[in-house]
């Protein structure tokens, strides 16, 4: 008997239509349809997505830490009124199921038997000579071959049941639940591009908390990107999961009233791990 498929919708909130929205709409359409991708932007900049098909836009007045959490969680409640599962992610972040059991992100959601699921986080970080990233082309391994695991990057990301979200979606009211799923994070797999999304984000966020740290120096991204391809690195499946690493992170989770009530894990580590993408994700995102 054929499995029934889910419907799901993703949502984001972006500060432009540019840099990795165009490449965040093609993926995602591609696996759940245009017409399910929902986004929140900002006043004046609603007109910037309508040569987007999208299912919908919405428009706040500021950009704001915990203001954020509380749109996006209301959204996403509204929508599970309609749809079986929503993705939660950021403009710059790509889910991808293990490739050796699904044939895609789409057929990851449809078999998922669980109400939630929580992705393994990874920072994509460019070598000295790769080339700029051209986001109308595959980028995993044929662009960007290595990354290093980042617990900040766990996160819980679908779901088919209400979720209270903390500050950068880090972390939420259901304990962590990895399900070979996996977010790969491109805000440092181009440093031309992270530059000018970290201009644009700050002109949205005056008033945040440390909005400064948008504003990094092209010197100081390419050291902290010169340190990771420093780390001891492997490849292959067994290097590239890490568990140990990602067992240590659940055995930090602790229950918080914080937030209305989430799970929050110790301070974010780095894993020092330089992994190869495995080649299954070749032509997958």
């Amino acid at each position: 008997m054929a499995i029934q498929k889910k419907r799901a919708a993703v949502i984001t909130d972006a500060v432009s239509s540019e840099f990795y929205f165009p490449c965040w709409h093609r993926y995602y359409a591609s696996q759940f349809g245009a017409e399910n991708l929902y986004v929140v932007t900002f006043d004046g900049l609603k007109a910037d997505f309508k040569s987007f098909d999208l299912g919908g836009i919405w428009a706040t007045k500021i950009y704001n830490n915990d203001l954020r959490i509380k749109i996006i969680s209301g959204l996403v409640n509204v929508l599970l009124e309609q749809y079986d599962y929503v993705i939660r992610v950021d403009t710059d972040e790509f889910l991808v199921p293990d490739p050796r059991s699904f044939e895609s992100l789409a057929d990851y959601v449809t078999r998922l038997e669980r109400p939630y699921a929580t992705a393994m986080g990874y920072d994509i970080v460019p070598a000295p000579d790769d080339d700029a990233l051209v986001l109308d082309q595959p980028i995993l391994v044929k662009q960007r071959s290595r990354a290093y695991p980042y617990d900040a990057l766990n996160k819980t990301c679908i779901t088919s049941i209400h979720l209270i979200w903390a500050p950068g979606f880090h972390f939420c009211s259901a304990f962590p639940s990895f399900q070979k799923l996996y977010l790969f994070h491109m805000k440092r797999a181009d440093l031309g591009i992270q530059m000018q999304i970290g201009a644009a984000t700050a002109k949205h966020a005056p008033g945040e908390r440390n909005f400064e740290n948008y504003l990094a120096d092209e010197e100081s991204i390419s050291n902290y990107n010169r340190a990771a391809l420093h780390f001891p690195s492997g490849s292959g499946w067994e290097w590239f999961d890490r568990n140990k690493y990602n067992d240590s992170f659940l055995k930090g989770m602790r229950f918080t009233k914080n937030y209305g009530g989430v799970y929050h894990g110790a301070p974010f580590q780095i894993e020092k791990a330089l992994v190869t993408i495995p080649d299954e994700f070749s032509g997958k995102m």
